[in-house]
């Protein structure tokens, strides 16, 4: 296996509207249920951790456009490798939003310890 850098992009289309979209990114009761648990910070400068599953994740908002992007500075506590995660919420069909997440750089030894993404949970608390 390759451990040469790499970008995560995950697309999905949501039936939710772009607020409601960015409340479950920046609300911890909505996001804790996609994301590690924790407080997302959304003002630049901001700096908060979260808990994947007992690993602390460093972060902090590099710059923020409120209820379109969010772009992170993300690093596992203990770790020399740090990246970003852009997230842009959008307008998407008949009222819904459409969700782009780039993680850069993923590397492959560290992208198999994590734990599947859970777009269903997400896409569950939008119905909601």
């Amino acid at each position: 296996m390759s451990d040469e850098p790499r970008t995560l992009v995950v697309e999905t289309e949501l039936d939710a509207p772009p607020d409601r979209v960015w409340r479950a990114l920046s609300d911890p009761k909505l996001s804790s249920s996609w994301l590690p648990t924790g407080k997302v910070g959304t003002r630049p400068g901001e700096r908060f951790s979260l808990d994947d599953e007992g690993r602390r994740i460093d972060c902090e908002v590099l710059d923020a456009e409120p209820g379109r992007r969010l772009r992170l500075s993300w690093r596992e506590a203990g770790s020399a490798v740090s990246s970003q995660v852009t997230f842009v919420v959008s307008p998407g069909a008949a009222g819904g939003s459409r969700l782009r997440i780039v993680h850069e750089p993923v590397l492959a030894s560290l992208a198999g310890r994590r734990t599947a993404p859970r777009p269903r949970s997400f896409q569950t608390r939008m119905a909601a």
